[in-house]
């Protein structure tokens, strides 16, 4: 975090605090890594076939082997989440892609033989569902579940139909390749791999949503460098006056607004910084400062979820949802979160009023600090107003991309000299790895091998292949929605919320796929995965849940039973209302 932002030493003290602990939990966390290990190699060696799942490939079988990895290192937090990204994608860049070690890439085949290979899979499941067929033609009628026999005959003509088609295809293959070996007699067939393509790994740390979220850390970079954040932040606590209850709803309110732009852990450091004065004034047998300490969390989380740009779940759904071909524009994200992100901090300020009363009923807020107009500010100025116009309207006027306009303040920091080499070293690259480490997971579990001529499948991705193997479409919808939601807003509570998100949407992607045209009826992919997204944001129980928290829970006005209390009513709530508005409303 930059060393110019308000409330920055508070951040410097968290982060010694964390390191402490950490060191604290070497011995237990040398024991949690060893299993860990062990676990991961177990399924790494396993016999491809003890999975019971068609398809699936010594490749695969690494990868899940990684994502177990992933998903046991994030849950017990045993290193830090970029640290476990970092190894995740190192360890898949030697070992599942096209420049892994030479002993592993043994498993390549040309296209006949994969051709061969999906026909003969594709009879073998035609054969699985005719016995399923035979075994309830068994059954008398009048005790036979009409359902339950309709979709198995339709299952088995779908087998059927796909068999007979594979079929025609290997054929049409193999007279082809006889008629060019024919005509050229050193004809050699074409070797295909399984193997992502290392670029396409690598090419995670650059993604166009990674440069996103760059531009987002620049602009906030350029405005505390001028002292804007604080010249915004005394006119817009301005209007909300001296009485306690609406000076409580004024921090809320301008925190959301902040953290929808500037990362939630700045903004909170920085509302701190100007609310400290103010929580040592008032009454020590009052309540009210407790609300007042717990409406920076409040404000931060809930108001990261406005912008695809303030919190990384946030970017990860949308990143997967884009890879999918569903993506949902800056402007289309902002306008269906904006209206439901003010409903819950309003329910949160009519919350923390109940819960924590003002004793006192007038409070002065005094925001120190000058601004000076120079030619820098004004840069500052033009390239945030730039930057938020195209944002939300440079797609449809001038098909400009998203990712592509964060570039702008980039470009114009770097020109006026606000933005220095000491300045990029500032930028919060752990929370960037983190979110590559995510991505590169999900490249894995989605990379397929087709004929680049002819466009025929040759090698499945796991995501397909699991897909295949899990009979999705017996699930209720419904159920599946709410189901992941709690296990996000569960899993966020006690591990990073972008680890969390990670975690899930791969794993929830597959689940929208198998669910297939049954999801239509409560939002569809979108609705799934920006479900995810909501889920994590309003996960606020614990001061480990997220900064905001552990930074507000610093300042020793807040206990934690204050926190949790008002963490898990406003959770349940947003996940109510969230996916009340992803299901009728949509996106």
């Amino acid at each position: 975090m930059f060393k110019n932002f308000p409330g920055y030493k508070v951040l410097e003290k968290i982060q010694k605090n964390k390191s402490h602990k950490r060191e604290r939990k070497l011995p237990l966390n040398s024991i949690k890594l060893i299993f860990i290990v062990a676990v991961t190699l177990v399924i790494a060696m396993l016999p491809t076939e003890a999975f019971g799942i068609d398809g699936l490939t010594a490749v695969h079988q690494r990868i899940i082997a990684l994502f177990v990895f992933a998903a046991l290192m994030w849950l017990t937090e045993t290193m830090p989440s970029w640290v476990t990204s970092m190894i995740v994608v190192s360890v898949m860049l030697l070992t599942v892609s096209t420049s892994a070690f030479k002993p592993l890439r043994t498993e390549s085949t040309t296209k006949t033989e994969a051709m061969q290979i999906a026909c003969d899979r594709a009879l073998a499941a035609e054969i699985k569902a005719k016995h399923v067929v035979d075994s309830l033609v068994q059954i008398p009628v009048g005790k036979r579940d009409a359902a339950v026999f309709n979709s198995a005959v339709q299952e088995y003509n779908n087998a059927h139909m796909k068999a007979e088609n594979m079929n025609r295809l290997r054929e049409y293959s193999d007279i082809t390749i006889a008629e060019a070996k024919k005509k050229d007699a050193e004809y050699k067939e074409k070797k295909f791999t399984p193997y992502v393509p290392f670029k396409d790994i690598m090419g995670c740390f650059a993604n166009p949503t990674i440069m996103l979220f760059i531009g987002g850390f620049v602009l906030a970079i350029g405005l505390t460098k001028v002292k804007l954040d604080v010249a915004l932040a005394r006119v817009l606590l301005k209007p909300f006056g001296t009485r306690s209850e609406i000076v409580l709803l004024g921090f809320i309110l301008v925190t959301a607004i902040f953290s929808a732009f500037v990362s939630n852990t700045a903004t909170a450091a920085m509302m701190l910084a100007f609310l400290t004065p103010v929580l040592r004034s008032l009454p020590a047998d009052g309540k009210g400062r407790i609300a007042l300490a717990l409406a920076i969390p409040v404000g931060a989380n809930l108001g990261g979820m406005m912008t695809p740009i303030g919190t990384p779940p946030n970017m990860i759904a949308l990143d997967y949802l884009a890879s999918i071909g569903q993506g949902i524009s800056f402007v289309d994200w902002t306008i269906k979160m904006a209206p439901f992100v003010i409903v819950l901090l309003v329910l949160a300020w009519l919350l923390l009023r109940v819960l924590f009363p003002f004793k006192q009923k007038n409070i002065k807020i005094e925001i120190e600090g000058e601004i000076k107009w120079d030619y820098k500010t004004w840069s500052v100025v033009a390239a945030f107003v730039i930057t938020i116009f195209m944002w939300m309207f440079g797609t449809d006027l001038w098909n400009i991309d998203t990712n592509v306009v964060a570039m702008i303040p980039i470009a114009i920091f770097c020109a006026t000299g606000i933005l220095t080499r000491r300045d990029l070293e500032e930028i919060n690259w752990s929370v960037l790895w983190m979110v590559a480490g995510g991505f590169a997971l999900g490249v894995a579990l989605n990379y397929k091998v087709t004929d680049p001529e002819t466009g025929e499948l040759l090698y499945n991705s796991l995501s397909s292949v699991i897909v295949g193997s899990v009979p999705f479409n017996s699930f209720e919808p419904l159920v599946v929605m709410i189901l992941a939601g709690l296990i996000c807003f569960g899993f966020s509570n006690f591990i990073s919320h972008s680890a969390a998100t990670s975690l899930l949407v791969p794993v929830l992607g597959v689940v929208a796929i198998g669910l297939g045209d049954s999801l239509g009826s409560v939002g569809g992919s979108q609705a799934m995965l920006v479900g995810i997204a909501i889920a994590s944001s309003v996960s606020m129980v614990l001061p480990i849940s997220t900064p905001p928290n552990a930074i507000a829970h610093s300042t020793g006005f807040i206990e934690q039973k204050d926190m949790m209390k008002v963490g898990i009513i406003i959770g349940l709530l947003g996940i109510v209302l969230g996916y009340g508005m992803l299901i009728f409303i949509g996106f």
